[in-house]
């Protein structure tokens, strides 16, 4: 007497084939998702850091004696911190005549830098009397 063996239970290559293609559209997916949110983190912190120069800037001008603020200061450039970037920022500042009465001057301070090659800035302003 001869047996018959059929293995009905399990996978043929085809369904394993188009779960394997299910599967890697996922992970890319996902891969996507981190990358977008390392991008989007990594900008943050630029802007993070970038506000912290403008604000040390700033509080550099407001110490200074009234008789000693300009108009225009020589842009400088600062180095970012964070790891794998060798850019720098831009920062600029200024201290201009505010009103009609010169006993005020608005203290501006910017900083420039770029992030996937577009430009970025931001700018404090502040009102000072003598």
């Amino acid at each position: 007497m001869q047996t018959s063996y059929s293995n009905n239970k399990g996978f043929s290559l085809a369904e394993l084939m188009v779960a394997l293609v299910i599967m890697i559209v996922g992970a890319l997916g996902l891969l996507e998702a981190v990358n977008i949110a390392y991008q989007t983190n990594s900008q943050n912190q630029m802007r993070n850091e970038a506000l912290q120069v403008g604000d040390f800037y700033m509080n550099g001008l407001r110490v200074k004696p009234f008789a000693n603020i300009s108009a225009a200061y020589a842009n400088k450039s600062v180095p970012f911190r964070q790891k794998n970037i060798a850019k720098s920022y831009t920062v600029s500042q200024s201290g201009v005549k505010f009103g009609a009465y010169s006993a005020s001057r608005q203290l501006v301070v910017q900083v420039r830098w770029e992030a996937r090659n577009n430009p970025q800035v931001i700018e404090l302003r502040t009102v000072r009397s003598k």
